[in-house]
C-alpha cells in the first residue's frame, strides 16, 4: 500500500509542477504533500470538507485535471480512500464541471 501512496504523491507533485506553467505557486502544497504524505493531506481535506489550496485557482484556469483531487479520484488510487472520501472529491469536482 505504501508503494501506491508514493505513486499517488509523485503524480500529484508532477501535476502541480505543471500548474506552475499556468502561473500557480504550488510550493506550499507540494511541501505539505511530501512532508505529511499525500494520503494524509487528502484525508484531512475530505474530513474537513475542504479542497486543496490551488483548487479554486485551477478551476478558474479550467485545469482541474492538475488538482490533487482529480488525482485522488483515479480508479488506481481507490483502495487508498474510503467511499465517503472519494465521494467528497468526486462531488467537488463535479460541482465545478470536471468529469475526468
Amino acid at each position: 500500500m505504501q508503494e501506491l501512496e508514493n505513486k499517488m504523491c509523485r503524480e500529484m507533485v508532477a501535476k502541480l509542477e505543471q500548474a506552475k506553467l499556468l502561473g500557480c505557486d504550488p510550493s506550499h502544497l507540494i511541501r505539505q504533500l511530501e512532508t505529511q504524505g499525500a494520503l494524509t493531506v487528502m484525508q484531512q481535506l475530505a474530513r474537513r470538507g475542504q479542497t486543496s489550496e490551488l483548487f479554486e485557482q485551477l478551476h478558474q484556469l479550467h485545469h482541474l485535471e492538475l488538482s490533487p483531487e482529480a488525482v485522488a479520484v483515479q480508479s488506481q488510487y481507490a483502495a487508498l480512500f474510503t467511499d465517503a472520501q472519494a465521494d467528497y472529491f468526486l462531488s467537488v469536482l463535479c460541482e465545478c464541471g470536471y468529469w475526468g
